[in-house]
């Protein structure tokens, strides 16, 4: 997460609109639930977002556009 000119801090994560291992990824910044972007969501990402949430690797990571939302 990038936020230019002010202090970020996310203090949590969370799979919303799934099921237990599968979902929309947010984050928990500046009061409020955010939708990750899309577009500046990687694998690498993914693997860590995964690990952040107990579990111990990245089965699939469909790969969205903010359209296709």
């Amino acid at each position: 997460m990038l936020q230019c000119g002010l202090v970020s801090v996310v203090v949590g994560i969370r799979l919303a609109d799934g099921t237990d291992t599968c979902g929309r990824l947010e984050v928990y910044a500046f009061d409020d639930w955010r939708v990750v972007c899309p577009e500046e969501f990687h694998d690498i990402d993914a693997s860590i977002a995964c690990i952040e949430l107990g579990f111990g690797y990245v089965y699939v990571r469909e790969k969205m556009t903010m359209m296709s939302r």
